[in-house]
């Protein structure tokens, strides 16, 4: 084996995490939230055989009879609901690149944990360190006001995700 040493350096680093969360597996309106106010939420899913000639619209593919037998890690980044197909959505940002699906980004079906999208689930909230993390905790205040005005308790949403400044 071949050792290297890291060369990272604390004072390089741009921000820090202050802490993870998972999400409540097969939670899709936590998901939801997460994706809405948090930002983009890590996601694991099946990748079936016909997923590699995704190009666009709402993949439905086959997957295994096991929707837990996930083998890929990806981004959500949002939702929506496809007019052309009749069917709601998340756009995933994928990590084979820009020649993947529509420009690196894959929509698929939402609501049925398909392929198991939907059980594997987890955030980080960043912690400010100058002036972008000083943002960063600003939006976490942000995302809890917003919480509060969809009459929303906070501690029920995503486990302890919001928490006080």
């Amino acid at each position: 084996h071949v050792f290297k040493t890291c060369n990272f350096k604390k004072t390089d680093a741009i921000a820090k995490v202050a802490w993870v969360n998972n999400i409540t597996s097969l939670d899709e309106d936590e998901l939801k939230l997460a994706v809405g106010y948090a930002g983009p939420v890590s996601i694991a899913y099946q990748v079936s055989h016909d997923f590699r000639y995704y190009k666009k619209g709402v993949y439905d593919g086959k997957c295994e009879d096991s929707p837990s037998s996930v083998n890929h890690a990806v981004v959500a980044v949002g939702y929506g609901y496809d007019d052309t197909s009749n069917k709601p959505y998340w756009t995933v940002r994928n990590s084979w690149g820009t020649s993947f699906g529509m420009d690196g980004y894959f929509k698929i079906k939402r609501g049925e944990n398909w392929c198991g999208i939907e059980e594997h689930v987890c955030f980080a909230q960043p912690a400010g360190m100058d002036e972008q993390g000083n943002q960063l905790a600003a939006k976490s205040k942000q995302t809890q006001l917003q919480l509060k005005q969809l009459s929303m308790d906070p501690s029920r949403v995503a486990g302890s995700w919001v928490r006080q400044q």
